[in-house]
């Protein structure tokens, strides 16, 4: 992942660089509420479920410790609990 970043950073001005990144835990899904069903990100709601991981993002951090909730394809639902790296280009 970080050098197909590389590679489109090198297309953009310095402003519109990533300068860091992480790979979450799952795809953002329309049964946990995070998209629309035409694929349209619900931005309060990934700010609400991802608050942790944006400000890790923003920090000096190395990592973040990610818990949510997920829907299941058959209504149950369970808990997803991991450790995230984040990394720096």
């Amino acid at each position: 992942m970080a050098g197909v970043i590389r590679h489109v950073n090198q297309a953009q001005p310095e402003g519109l660089r990533i300068r860091r990144f992480v790979n979450l835990h799952k795809e953002f899904d329309a049964d946990d509420g995070e998209i629309t069903r035409t694929r349209k990100l619900r931005r309060s709601v990934i700010d609400e479920h991802y608050a942790a991981v944006i400000q890790a993002l923003y920090s000096d951090a190395r990592s973040v410790r990610m818990k949510a909730q997920i829907t299941y394809d058959t209504g149950d639902t369970g808990v997803i609990e991991r450790e995230l790296a984040l990394k720096d280009l």
